[in-house]
């Protein structure tokens, strides 16, 4: 896990809507969107339409990631504590 992926993932033991997260982590979009579709690749976060709906698909994760909300996985939060 990179340093930056395991700083996402500090921010994502809440729901967190995507504009909020970029303000929150402080660092440049292009960063974050490349490292948000990393993440939700690996199954470490989850993206949903709103705060209590079902993670969705991956096609639509990719056409509207700026509009959906984030949670860290199960898995994910494994991972940042090194199991």
């Amino acid at each position: 896990m990179t340093a930056l992926e395991s700083e996402i993932l500090e921010e994502l033991f809440f729901v967190i809507s995507y504009p909020d997260l970029l303000e929150e982590l402080q660092m440049e979009k292009e960063e974050l969107d490349v490292s948000l579709k990393i993440l939700v690749r690996k199954g470490w976060v989850k993206a949903m339409e709103s705060l209590d709906a079902e993670a969705i698909s991956m096609d639509l994760f990719e056409s509207r990631f700026e509009k959906l909300y984030y949670l860290a996985t199960k898995e994910g939060l494994l991972k940042l504590h090194g199991h």
